[in-house]
């Protein structure tokens, strides 16, 4: 019975992720064209910026669906230990292109900057988009951030960051195109030009954090990296909770996540009088682990050894 309740806890989590980055697509490419047709209107070069990182993160959200389908086709056979690896290395590429376009972007707008600026905007309707921009991106990054909650893997994550960044944008090109239109009626109205290429520049530095931050995370994973995270830290704690009922010399734990699985291999070493010697005592345990961990939104990956030898909670027994 349980494990047909972590089965089709696993399935409604896959069936979540699937929902969230195929509503993504389409609301990405919806906003997008908005963008780019609203940049070459205004002539807005931020506008644009952002048009451009939307559209061109479309593929990569397909690409992201294609996989979250792969995985969820199970193969124990030909895949024994899952396919969550591929999370973390789809969130490579993923935010490697997010880093790109953020550079690029920065090198058009340096050259406009050193051209002399842009004085073609038309700032009344580049601040009416920014307030679009804004209540339509936080719409949506309210909701996607809500259903993050319920299933933060890799890739959805990567997703509520990339709207996360489209409200600042929002709010930069408000703040910005609003300054300059004050501008516009002093005698400083000579630099108004610069402040469309200097704002795209400083929103893409602020946002190149974020990618940066996504690949160190992703390549932690792909090398299997000991985790410090909301989820690891859950799993701990409980293991330490269960643990204390019971009394070994001594005890290994090992953390790791992939993606939406976190994997837990604990190492009991026994005392002679245990209570634990029996297979009943000791798969009892293990059933109190799995109901314990079936309320996490996480998907676990379980393997819990007992011994009376410490020297079998190495990694390498055999070395030479």
């Amino acid at each position: 019975m349980m494990e047909k309740s972590s089965e089709k806890k696993r399935s409604d989590t896959e069936a979540l992720t699937q929902k969230m980055l195929t509503v993504n697509v389409a609301i990405v490419i919806t906003y997008s064209i908005i963008a780019l047709f609203t940049g070459l209107l205004v002539s807005s070069q931020t506008i644009l910026a952002e048009g451009i990182s939307n559209l061109g993160a479309a593929p990569i959200a397909i690409l992201n669906i294609i996989v979250i389908k792969f995985i969820a086709k199970r193969n124990e056979r030909k895949y024994p230990f899952g396919k969550e690896m591929l999370e973390p290395f789809i969130g490579v590429p993923n935010n490697i292109f997010l880093l790109a376009v953020s550079v690029i972007i920065i090198i058009n707008s340096t050259q406009m900057l050193l051209a002399g600026g842009n004085d073609e905007i038309q700032l009344t309707s580049s601040i009416l988009f920014g307030v679009f921009s804004i209540v339509f991106n936080m719409c949506v990054f309210t909701y996607f951030n809500r259903l993050a909650k319920r299933n933060p893997s890799p890739l959805v994550m990567a997703t509520v960051i990339a709207w996360k960044f489209s409200v600042m944008v929002g709010v930069g090109i408000v703040l910005g195109f609003g300054i300059t239109w004050g501008l516009s009626f002093t005698p400083l109205s000579g630099i108004t030009p610069y402040v469309d290429p200097a704002l795209a520049i400083i929103l893409m530095l602020i946002f190149a954090s974020s990618p940066i931050v996504g690949i160190r995370d992703c390549l932690k994973e792909i090398i299997q990296i000991s985790p410090a995270d909301d989820a690891t830290e859950l799993v701990a704690e409980k293991i330490e909770n269960i643990s204390k009922e019971y009394d070994f010399l001594e005890k290994v734990i090992r953390l790791g996540k992939v993606g939406n699985k976190v994997v837990v291999e604990i190492d009991y070493v026994l005392k002679e009088d245990s209570s634990l010697v029996s297979l009943a005592e000791q798969d009892k345990l293990r059933s109190l682990f799995a109901e314990t961990f079936a309320e996490l939104d996480y998907k676990v990956w379980l393997n819990i050894s007992f011994t009376y030898d410490a020297r079998w909670t190495k990694h390498f027994v055999c070395e030479n």
